[in-house]
């Protein structure tokens, strides 16, 4: 591939399309797991998991 890296402005060559690659992939993997944790069943998981019981107005019991 020719051309210009866009990030370190230096010709494209193996260990820059790796190491952008690389930077792609843990994006997505954060980014998927960033949107996991505030879900409502990793919620209900969690106050299940921990025991946690609350009252109707929302407060915590117990």
């Amino acid at each position: 591939m020719t051309g210009v890296c866009g990030r370190c402005a230096r010709p494209f060559i193996a260990t820059c399309r790796a190491a952008m690659r690389l930077a792609r992939w843990l994006y997505d993997r954060i980014k998927a797991q960033y949107e996991h944790l505030p879900s409502d069943e990793t919620v209900d998981h969690v106050i299940a998991a921990n025991g946690y019981t609350f009252t109707a107005e929302g407060r915590r019991f117990g």
